[in-house]
């Protein structure tokens, strides 16, 4: 099943904690299912539920982590990782040793007498969960180290060795230079061996996305995310795209037929599933400010908006349900409008009326992910705001 929190509801429960009414106000909530003025228990236990009607336990909700823009729940991967052969338990988190650089680390206790390799790992985990949730490291430890009290110590569990200070041998031609280059640029490094791997050198899928793209202009061969996730090296890569040869690209597809009704993308899904159990809210908000300076002519913004929902999909797409499913469905631009707006604020009110725009809640059945408005303090001072949910956009997308 598809993780979510686990509630609990019945005549059983109680009304709340004693004399702690914030305390009842978070936890204790509406039960949508139940008569009128019924609670359920917000358990902060994070769940999928099997065909049999058991539950996996995957961890808690509070554990959630935030990388690269995409919210991760570290006990979806400890759970996918724990049940590959030879494993007894899996711990991950993400760790920034070098500044600026965040890696996904899940550190694994061999069962007893069983060895692990860590690329196989990696793979496992790889085929049962999206890529921006696979480890770019696999650490194999004795025992994971906890606490006086029994939790999990992470500030005792070791630092994985770094590959950017590792040995790797030069570039040997202009090829793997290139691509070394390519790789350096990305990671923020001074440089890269040709023997080292990009994901352990800190990179992702998005990285890699760009990485493909740079190799495609650099080098004019195809070079796709799926040969940078598999080569993973800058020899191996180098290898694999002379055994290409300079074909060029090969032509482009023709597009199929959307889908009807279209399914959301594993990422949708799980933010679609999170607002649909825990109610719209304002968490998965992502707001841009930019403050301008000089005279600006609303009409103009209004139009460029107009522009870009036209323009992006995403941007002019409701998120309905069928049958208990979730399923995009495309507005026209003339359906989805020009979410904008102008609003005089004096200047000295203009972070709070900001901060009021931002806290829009976003219904995502009814109106598009996107709403754009402009504070004018005066002729010559404005603040445009531009606020998406989650669900359209990520990290990258917002630069």
């Amino acid at each position: 099943g598809v993780p979510g929190e686990l509630y609990l509801a019945g005549v059983q429960l109680a009304r709340g904690y004693l004399s702690r009414p914030d305390l009842t106000a978070e936890r204790f909530v509406a039960d949508p299912h139940g008569p009128a003025g019924t609670r359920m228990y917000r358990t902060g236990d994070l769940v999928t539920r099997r065909h049999d009607g058991a539950l996996d336990y995957l961890g808690r909700t509070d554990d959630q982590v935030k990388l690269r823009g995409l919210r991760i729940e570290p006990g979806e991967i400890d759970t996918v990782v724990a049940a590959a052969p030879g494993v007894s338990r899996a711990v991950t988190v993400v760790r920034e040793d070098r500044p600026g650089v965040q890696r996904l680390v899940t550190y694994v206790v061999p069962a007893a007498g069983a060895t692990v390799a860590a690329e196989a790992l990696r793979a496992h985990a790889a085929a049962h969960l999206p890529e921006y949730m696979v480890p770019s490291v696999v650490l194999e430890i004795p025992a994971v180290p906890l606490s006086p009290n029994g939790k999990l110590d992470r500030r005792a569990l070791p630092s994985p060795p770094d590959a950017a200070t590792g040995r790797s041998r030069a570039p040997r031609d202009a090829r793997e230079e290139i691509l070394a280059g390519v790789f350096a640029g990305l990671l923020g490094l001074a440089s890269a061996g040709v023997e080292d791997d990009f994901f352990a050198l800190g990179g992702h899928s998005l990285l890699a996305a760009r990485a493909a793209a740079r190799v495609r202009a650099a080098l004019g061969v195809e070079c796709s995310v799926r040969d940078v996730f598999e080569a993973r090296t800058v020899e191996a890569l180098a290898a694999r795209l002379s055994a290409r040869g300079a074909s060029g690209r090969p032509a482009l597809a023709p597009a199929g037929t959307r889908p009807e009704p279209t399914p959301l993308s594993y990422a949708q899904r799980r933010l679609w599933l999170i607002d649909h159990v825990r109610g719209p809210g304002t968490a998965y908000n992502v707001p841009l400010a930019v403050r301008l300076d000089g005279p600006v002519d609303p009409a103009a913004v209004r139009a460029a908006v107009r522009d870009v929902v036209g323009r992006h999909e995403v941007l002019r797409t409701v998120f309905t349900e069928i049958d208990g499913e979730p399923y995009q469905r495309i507005l026209t631009p003339e359906e989805a409008g020009v979410p904008f707006e102008v609003r005089r604020v004096a200047g000295a009110a203009v972070d709070a009326e900001a901060e009021t725009v931002c806290g829009h809640v976003f219904d995502l059945e009814r109106e598009i992910p996107l709403r754009v408005a402009l504070l004018s303090a005066s002729d010559e001072e404005h603040v445009l705001l531009v606020l998406l949910h989650h669900i359209a956009t990520d990290e990258w997308s917002t630069g």
